[in-house]
């Protein structure tokens, strides 16, 4: 992970660990690990992913 993702973000992911919690969910992680990056709700770099917005109602 780079010093610059330490810094600026909250919790910090490997792939491996996305792909983990992604599975419990659904077989096609790659897939989810995608969606979820291009509507805004996490963000990647050098294989580490944070979560960065979107909305969630509750």
């Amino acid at each position: 992970m780079t010093p610059r993702l330490r810094r600026f973000f909250g919790k910090v992911y490997p792939e491996r660990e996305v792909n983990e919690i992604l599975g419990r969910f659904h077989d096609d992680v790659a897939a989810l690990r995608r969606y979820l990056h291009e509507e805004g709700f996490m963000m990647r770099e050098g294989g580490y992913y944070w979560r960065d917005g979107g909305s969630v109602d509750i």
